[in-house]
């Protein structure tokens, strides 16, 4: 991530690879390997992470846009959506230029709050023009208008663009109890969205996203 330190220069994050430190951190027992998991995605994808220079909200690896290219190797038109209280915008600049790949993101937009994206407006470009759908939504929204939202949306973007494969992102800050309070969704709310879309019965790759802390909250 850029960062400016106030006399127009930036520093940047660098990934420093060391056989020794993965080989350490291979040992711990929350999850074992895992250290070589993540070099081995880091390198075999060029370092390509949240965005297509430089890593941001909250992420440093960019599992959507992998998992979605792994997909496209298969089939022809992926669709992804996000659920995550903020928008998706890392994975639709990955795909703003191509028509083989949908985003959808249905998140929080208002002035001040990270990223700054996903207006109503924003729909891709070039070959992906209207092919990236964003859905700002108020704050205070609860399941059952969450669900018709998303569901009036996702009818209609199957429709039209026919996906082979699914990649849905879901993301649990937008639940009722996280810090960033601003939606008011249950995990039953967020449940029905996810079972809407297991109807469709395509090949589907589900990923976590944000609220890690409500999250260890509910698995323990």
């Amino acid at each position: 991530m850029s960062e400016d330190d106030g006399i127009g220069s930036k520093r940047r994050v660098a990934y420093v690879y060391s056989a020794q430190l993965l080989e350490t951190c291979d040992t711990l027992s929350k999850v074992p390997k895992r250290a070589s998991m993540v070099h081995s995605l880091i390198e075999a994808y060029g370092l390509l992470d949240h965005m297509r220079d430089e890593a941001s909200g909250f992420c440093y690896v960019n599992d959507a846009v992998l998992g979605i290219l792994k997909l496209r190797e298969k089939y022809e038109r992926v669709l992804y959506v996000d659920v995550d209280l903020h928008h998706g915008d890392g994975v639709e600049e990955a795909f703003s230029f191509t028509s083989k790949v949908m985003t959808v993101s249905l998140h929080k937009f208002s002035p001040g709050f990270f990223p700054g994206t996903g207006d109503l407006c924003d729909t891709g470009l070039g070959k992906g023009r209207w092919y990236a759908v964003n859905v700002p939504l108020e704050d205070g929204i609860k399941d059952d208008r969450y669900y018709q939202v998303f569901t009036s949306v996702l009818q209609e973007v199957r429709a039209q663009f026919n996906p082979e494969a699914l990649v849905m992102q879901l993301g649990a800050d937008t639940m009722a109890g996280d810090p960033m309070c601003s939606f008011n969704m249950t995990p039953v709310g967020v449940g029905r969205c996810l079972q809407y879309l297991l109807q469709w019965q395509l090949p589907t790759l589900l990923l976590g996203g944000g609220s890690l802390r409500l999250c260890a909250c509910i698995v323990f």
